[in-house]
Order: C-alpha cells, then structure tokens, then sequence
C-alpha cells in the first residue's frame, strides 16, 4: 500500500504539474513543481489514510499539546546533541572551512537563524508526520517492527533522491513530460553515486524510527530532532564552505556537505549504544531457555546495521580498485552480514549442544561458528570477484568470534542454573 500511495502521488504530480504551467507559468522549474506536487499530495494522503486503517492521532503519535510542545523542545535539544560533534569533527579535519567573505552582524545571525529555523520545522512537519507517523505506524500493523522501522526508513532516504536534473523549456511541456521526467528520477536510484549520502539518510530514518517506536507517542521528539538536524545543516552552509581538496574529504557526500560514511557510522554507533544498553539492562535468561532471548527488534535491527556497517566497510576498502567493485563487493557483504547477524545465535546453539564438556568448549563454539560464516563469505566474495577479501571480512568475523564466545558464555550460564 505505501508504494502504490507513493506511486499515485507522484503520477497525479506529473499531470497536475502540467495544468499548473499552463494556468499560471513556468514561475519555477518544472521538475520543482512535480517534487512540491508530490509532497502535497503525500501530505493530503495521511487523512484518508488515517480514515483508511482506522488510526487516530495519538496512534499516529502525537501527544495532547501540552506533552507535545515539550517534546519539541527535548528533540530539538536531541538535534542539536546528536549532529554537533559531526560539524565539529569535520571542521577540525578541514572538511568545512570557514567563509570569510560573508559578513556576520548580531542581526543578520538572529535573521539567519530565525528563517532556517522555520524552514526546519516547516521540513519536519511535512516529513515526520509522512514516514514516521502514517507510514511507520501502517507497517506497524502488518510487518514485525524491525521490518516497518527499516522500509519506513528506506521509503525516507529513497524519497530524497527521487528527481530529475533535466530542465524542459515551458514551450516543450506536455501532458507526458512528466513521467519522461520520473523515468529519469526513478533510474537515478540506481545510480552509485548516492550510496553514501543513501546510506546515511537510511540511518536517519532508523534513529527516528526507533525513537518513535521506544517513547509513546513520540511524534513530537521525532519532529524536534529533524528540526535541530535540519537547522544545523541549513546554518552550516551559511558559515562553512566545503574544501573539496581535504584528505578527509570521502567522509562527506556529495549531497549536501554534511550527510555521509561519517553521519553513517556516528548514528549506527548511537542506535548499536542503545540497543546493547537496552538488551543488557532487559535481557531475560531463565532455566527454561536453551538460548539467550532478546527482541524481534533487536535481532532485526542489528541484522539491518550490520548490512550498514560491513557493506560501508567493504565498500571502502575495494572502491579504490573500481567504485562499481567497491559496490559490488559492499552489497554482497551487506547482505551477507545481514543473513549471518539472524542466524549466529541459532548456529553458536548447534555446537554448544553437540561439543563435549571442556575447558574449549565455548571458544570452540565460536570457532565453529566463524569457520562456517567465514568460508562463506570467502566463497560469496570469491563469486563477485572482491580484490581485498582479507580485508574486507577480517573486521567482521573478528566482532562474530567475539560475540559468539559472549553467547556461548550465556548459554553456559543457562545451563548451570538448571
């Protein structure tokens, strides 16, 4: 359902952006009046939708106005919180330098600051209530949350890449122009160029999704944490310009300056936090396991991070050979993190079970597990022809070696309360 709505939003766009020329002129790029068309649409979707799937407003997230008004407050200081380091860090690494020729006076910084502010929040109360509200909480209800937090997630990041840069003059504008012109977009998807920037808003929307989905209607937090990420971002382009000859110049994408391998792994490393906080602090191990628990959302948002980081991770370390190899290689590594990160607990199980008593038992568990998952992915990267194999999966099976000997502790555990 979200893609056919996604879909007729963007089909209505192309046509209503053509009545729109034709009543009013070309008062802006033809492909800008499709994008805010679609938006609009979008926006208009969330009532019927509601109706639809029978939702009202707390279960779309918001909180009475009072609860509301100070969420807002507490994401925009979780904005804030979040992206700072990231300007930091990329100024003391000269990613972002200074612009001198701009002329700062305590009005002009109020004025700046003031109008990107409210563009923030106006980007926010568009977006938030869309993907975090409507269409996460729709998911919700037919897929296990990992799985709504992940293709909500996707829908987001995907969105923001779904255009064309080809400019039509007002004279050449038909009735079909504009599916000519989402064709374009639609290809541009594929292009590898965005997978950085694709990358980090994927992890974007994760953090939002898992902030929405952890605090009751948290609609508000989401809103006021886009909105500080947001303003950041609009007030750093203003102060800084990017140095396009910095050594460290990979760790941003092309984008918007900002967004990229380092926001990427900034925000994994915040969600990873909270989630082993969160598993250490509720972890539930009684007599009557055979394995350590833990939630579907656990399980299957670090099956979704660990696509994140070793697909990003492959990804670097190839790339210098051939982007599209580097690609290849961190798709492949991606994926196949992902299948192994929902399968090592149950394998790590299967031999604690079967090896006999001994002072090796649990690092032989872990050894057996590796040796499995490693041969693997040898054979997997064998296949998609990676140049730097020992390279690209030593991390990976280093951090499941450790892991598993940590679950095969647990389950010793288990068994000696029985």
């Amino acid at each position: 359902m979200p893609l056919l709505v996604l879909l007729a939003a963007i089909a209505l766009s192309c046509i209503a952006a053509y009545f729109i020329v034709q009543g009013f002129g070309e008062f802006a790029p033809f492909r800008k009046i499709i994008s805010k068309s679609t938006q609009l649409f979008l926006v208009l979707s969330i009532f019927p939708a509601m109706a639809l799937l029978k939702i009202n407003k707390a279960e779309l997230g918001f909180a009475s106005r009072g609860v509301f008004f100070k969420q807002l407050l507490l994401g925009l200081g979780l904005g804030l919180l979040t992206l700072l380091p990231i300007f930091i860090l990329q100024y003391v690494l000269k990613i972002n330098v200074i612009d001198d020729s701009r002329v700062w006076t305590v009005g002009v910084i109020a004025k700046n600051m003031a109008i990107t502010l409210g563009v923030a929040l106006l980007i926010s109360l568009i977006e938030e209530p869309l993907f975090r509200g409507i269409l996460l909480v729709g998911l919700r209800k037919k897929l296990p949350l990992a799985a709504a937090i992940l293709l909500s997630a996707t829908y987001y990041a995907a969105l923001h890449f779904l255009s064309a840069k080809t400019t039509i003059p007002s004279q050449d504008i038909q009735l079909y122009t504009g599916f000519i012109l989402l064709q374009e977009a639609l290809g541009n998807l594929f292009n590898p160029a965005i997978w950085s920037a694709f990358c980090a808003l994927l992890m974007v929307g994760i953090f939002l999704g898992v902030l929405r989905t952890q605090v009751p209607s948290s609609l508000g937090l989401c809103i006021g944490c886009h909105t500080g990420w947001v303003w950041q971002i609009k007030m750093s382009k203003q102060v800084f310009n990017t140095d396009y000859g910095s050594e460290y110049l990979y760790l941003v994408s092309s984008y918007d300056g900002v967004i990229g391998p380092l926001v990427t792994a900034w925000l994994l490393l915040a969600v990873v936090g909270y989630l082993a906080y969160r598993w250490f602090k509720t972890g539930d191990y009684s007599a009557s396991d055979t394995q350590p628990r833990t939630s579907l959302l656990f399980n299957g948002l670090s099956a979704v991070l660990a696509f994140l980081l070793w697909g990003a991770w492959a990804y670097y370390v190839n790339a210098n050979t051939d982007a599209n190899q580097g690609l290849s290689s961190g798709l492949s590594q991606g994926t196949a993190s992902f299948a192994i990160t929902l399968l090592m607990v149950h394998l790590v199980s299967w031999f604690f079970k079967r090896l006999p008593d001994s002072f090796l038992k649990l690092p032989l568990a872990a050894l057996c597990t590796v040796a499995i998952t490693g041969s693997c992915l040898v054979a997997i990267h064998k296949l998609v022809g990676t140049p730097n194999i020992i390279a690209t999966i030593t991390p990976a099976l280093t951090v499941a070696f450790i892991f598993s000997w940590y679950t095969a502790y647990q389950l010793q555990k288990i068994k000696s309360t029985r």
